[in-house]
């Protein structure tokens, strides 16, 4: 069995944690996957990479992250996907996971700079929407986007939960030197779209996928992991918010699950959906025979009256 290590320190928001945890237990088979929450001390020391299946980096505010693991966390964390492991960022988590992030530039909020881990070869821009408070969920909507799929042609439509997350915006060729060292000595990744903000003009980049030497790194500027089911009624922030998102919950969870298919993981979900749907095929067909033998039956009835 292998484990699906979830990020527990400083920068990490404890209800988006929570949320991410129960995601999992309902996507993942217990008998192939564990979920451990892990410190920053124990991801320095580094012994968790050799029985990790993926690494989560939750949403919060990565300058915590960036205190608690140093350059010594960060290092280790880039080292195991560089190596074929898997890393999941959702919002904070997808900041930190950026080449350079701007966020709420000109604004209160105001944090412009590197970040350690270049997985993706571009900046982290947010909010995407906003205004963003971290008092409470002003900020917070239903963002629209578009999600692509391998396993199926064109994209799904979506609303999913929002509340400062980022856009994606990759460097010019020129300027990112893909796949060769930066200046910083980290080299730099090459990426794929799996979503975009389409209710934004331009409709920017809102999940990637990142090619991580043989590892892989999907970030997500929405909450992905969340479902109205979580949203407080009760805030006035939310309450519109919470009803706008309940006719998307069958589709964000199959987003969800499809992003860590994307990450490798295997999902129990998506199976599922898959065997529901044949188990409908089946019944409607059962029903079609029916409907037709009926249809027989009475033209025999009519024929012999």
């Amino acid at each position: 069995m292998s484990t699906v290590y979830l990020y527990d320190g400083p920068g990490a928001d404890d209800g988006d944690s929570e949320i991410i945890v129960r995601s999992l237990q309902k996507s993942l088979k217990p008998t192939v996957y564990s979920i451990s929450k892990i410190s920053p001390g124990d991801i320095i020391q580094g012994n968790w990479t050799s029985t990790a299946a993926a690494f989560i980096m939750p949403g919060g505010f990565d300058r915590g992250f960036i205190d608690a693991l140093g350059d010594s966390g960060a290092t280790v964390i880039r080292d195991y996907v560089r190596n074929g492991g898997s890393y999941l960022g959702l919002g904070a988590g997808s900041y930190y996971a950026c080449d350079n992030i701007e966020f709420d530039r000109g604004g209160p909020n105001e944090v412009i700079g590197d970040r350690p881990l270049k997985f993706f070869p571009g900046s982290g821009i947010g909010p995407a929407y906003g205004p963003f408070s971290y008092e409470d969920e002003r900020g917070a909507r239903a963002a629209a986007v578009d999600f692509y799929q391998k396993s199926e042609p064109g994209s799904i439509s979506s609303k999913i939960y929002f509340n400062g997350g980022n856009l994606f915006v990759p460097h010019s060729k020129e300027s990112s030197k893909l796949g060769n060292d930066t200046s910083s000595g980290v080299s730099m990744e090459t990426f794929e779209s799996l979503g975009i903000y389409s209710g934004l003009p331009s409709q920017p980049l809102a999940i990637v996928k990142c090619k991580v030497g043989t590892g892989v790194a999907v970030l997500s500027g929405v909450q992905l992991e969340f479902r109205s089911s979580d949203l407080d009624g009760s805030n006035p922030y939310l309450k519109d918010i919470k009803k706008e998102l309940e006719s998307y919950d069958v589709t964000n969870n199959k987003l969800w699950c499809s992003a860590l298919q994307e990450n490798g993981i295997r999902s129990d979900c998506l199976s599922k959906n898959r065997d529901t749907r044949l188990v409908m095929r089946s019944w409607n067909a059962i029903l079609s025979k029916s409907f037709n033998l009926s249809g027989l039956v009475k033209q025999y009835i009519h024929i012999q009256t």
